[in-house]
């Protein structure tokens, strides 16, 4: 959109441009561009903002082309972890970096998932159940599985299903840490 901008579009084709929420918002977005005039020093501005982002993302290739070429040692396991749901190339390469190669640390699964802090805390009296917080673990690791979680209810997978009955009845985040 700001290329468009600063090409010179109209506001309808700028508008056509929009991404994700804002595509919901198109009338919004045309009345802000009611008028609007791109003098001297804002376009100067904004062409240096997308030059940023452009130097940016040349900078974000070549440090996952790193973290791409560091996986040789561990390129079995890290193609294991690429075949699940939501677990592209850099999320994979994040987990191993985090959690290792070794499972013998762990005692079983539930120990893994305690240690990065994805269990639901236990607070119950007198046969009352009540709002469990989660425990505090590696915040890297329980922030990544939170994102592939994201993204594994994105796609045709047992966990979108999972993840629809778990929404209405918990909300988003709960079912997204339940998951």
């Amino acid at each position: 959109m700001i290329e468009a901008v600063l090409e010179g579009k109209e506001p309808n084709e700028i508008v056509d441009l929009a991404l994700g929420r804002l595509k919901k918002k198109k009338k919004v977005l045309l009345r802000a561009f009611e008028g609007y005039e791109l003098n001297g020093r804002i376009r100067s501005l904004m062409e240096r903002i997308l030059s940023h982002i452009r130097w940016l993302e040349t900078r974000l290739g070549e440090i996952d082309i790193q973290v791409v070429s560091a996986m040789k040692p561990y390129r079995e396991e890290w193609q294991l972890l690429q075949t699940l749901p939501g677990v592209n190339q850099i999320s994979a390469a994040m987990l191993l970096a985090e959690i290792g190669v070794d499972m013998s640390q762990f005692k079983n699964r539930n120990h893994l998932s305690s240690w990065a802090g994805m269990c639901p805390g236990n607070n119950e009296s007198a046969g009352k159940r009540r709002n469990g917080k989660t425990r505090k673990g590696n915040q890297n690791v329980r922030t990544l599985l939170c994102e592939i979680a994201n993204a594994a209810i994105k796609t045709d997978s047992q966990f979108k299903g999972f993840y629809k009955g778990l929404v209405v009845r918990r909300g988003h985040k709960r079912a997204i840490t339940l998951q």
